[in-house]
């Protein structure tokens, strides 16, 4: 899980994340949102989920106060947020995905413990 920001996009572009194999290929756009930049992927430990932040400026004063961090099922990628038509012309097979925005952070991580339920 790593984000990129490809070529091609208008002016500076906005920053994705993408997945690829442990040799870097089979490259694959995660998810993606034209006005935002997506940072710090963290899939969860069965990877079925995938957390990250979105801000609209790159850097954007998040490394202060941090930026929304968000939690998407892994199962919906790829998935744009928002209408982002340049974006789907280049994915015209990407979902429009449910995204929960949590609270605002950076370089979100997971953790695991096992746990009873009561």
């Amino acid at each position: 899980i790593y984000s990129s920001r490809p070529a091609g996009q208008h002016g500076y572009g906005f920053t994705q994340l993408w997945r690829s194999d442990g040799e870097g290929r089979e490259a694959r756009m995660i998810y993606g949102e034209d006005g935002c930049h997506i940072y710090g992927g963290a899939l969860s430990p069965d990877a079925k989920y995938v957390l990250f932040t979105r801000c609209a400026q790159d850097g954007g004063g998040s490394e202060g106060a941090g930026a929304p961090i968000c939690v998407m099922r892994m199962a919906d990628a790829p998935a744009i947020g928002g209408p982002s038509a340049d974006l789907r012309k280049v994915h015209p097979d990407a979902k429009e995905a449910p995204v929960l925005k949590l609270a605002d952070g950076w370089e979100p991580c997971w953790t695991y413990a096992d746990g009873e339920a009561k």
